[in-house]
């Protein structure tokens, strides 16, 4: 995980939100949440977090900071929601949709879980651990539900839970271009049968 890509992203989105457990920490930028890897220096709060970050305090002053520690909620560490427990009670898994997507100037990873429900996630969240999406085999999407019904997406390297994001906020632009991105996906998956048949056929 690369710390300093999490530490900009705290900057850009103005938040930065860090949360213990026993020795476990997590940051969050109010839209990503990732665990601190345990070799990393502790932060305790906001002013040692700004110092490793090389913010100034005139911009530490500018961003919405919170230091707080975890409760265990059956079994499971919650923050906002968002259960950062390597196994949850409900998660549904996603494939990565074959298709690039580009919404008001952000380039869109596209989820799609096995329900059919389909998501999109800001790609600039992901940019602290992109060389572990690049590199991974045993990288995969999973789709969470918040206790107020909204949905959240974790990534696990195997058993493993390694970040939390959210989705972006639909509006009907949004919505009428993943109705799109669903009805290509659907022609796809009808032309691969389609093929299939063929070949079946053939022999």
């Amino acid at each position: 995980m690369n710390m300093q890509k999490m530490g900009k992203l705290c900057k850009e989105n103005m938040c930065m939100k860090l949360y213990r457990k026993g020795y476990t920490q997590y940051i969050s930028d109010g839209i990503t949440m990732v665990e601190i890897p345990r070799n990393f220096p502790a932060l305790n709060d906001e002013n040692e977090a700004a110092a490793v970050f090389g913010w100034t305090d005139k911009q530490l002053e500018e961003i919405s900071c919170e230091v707080e520690g975890l409760d265990v909620i059956n079994g499971l560490y919650e923050v906002a929601g968002i259960s950062m427990d390597d196994v949850s009670g409900e998660e549904i898994p996603c494939k990565r949709a074959p298709i690039g997507f580009t919404y008001a100037g952000m380039h869109l990873l596209v989820l799609r879980d096995e329900r059919g429900g389909i998501a999109g996630i800001n790609t600039k969240q992901l940019e602290q651990i992109m060389d572990e999406l690049k590199n991974g085999q045993y990288m995969m999407w999973y789709r969470r539900t918040m206790h107020n019904g909204n949905p959240y997406y974790v990534l696990k390297c195997g058993m493993y839970l390694r970040m939390a994001v959210l989705p972006i906020v639909f509006d009907d632009v949004f919505a009428a271009a993943l109705d799109e991105i669903r009805a290509g996906m659907m022609l796809d998956a009808v032309g691969r049968q389609k093929k299939r048949e063929d070949e079946n056929h053939d022999d």
